[in-house]
């Protein structure tokens, strides 16, 4: 994704300057990175990649399924149902 790489030569860098890295299977940093332009061209998104992942392995389109439950509100649903019971309990 650097402007600079070059895979003819050996340490892959057009730089003159820069230094191999000294493992390249771990992480590294380099001074002269640069992005290359376009190195990154940004997908679709993330509902038609479901819709996509949906019709490989025979789902409902995401259109169908029921959305993720807010977190807050499903918190608030089991404490309100916990004092329910509770209630129900000392009524008896």
């Amino acid at each position: 994704m650097c402007r600079f790489f070059n895979p003819r030569y050996s340490d892959r860098c057009d730089e003159p300057a820069v230094e191999p890295p000294r493992d390249p299977e771990r992480a590294n940093f380099c001074d002269w990175f640069k992005p290359a332009p376009g190195a990154w061209r940004g997908g679709d998104d993330a509902a038609a990649a479901r819709a996509r992942l949906a019709a490989l392995f025979g789902e409902a389109p995401a259109g169908d399924a029921q959305p993720p439950p807010d977190p807050q509100e499903e918190a608030r649903r089991r404490l309100e149902a916990l004092f329910r019971q509770d209630d129900e309990k000392g009524n008896d």
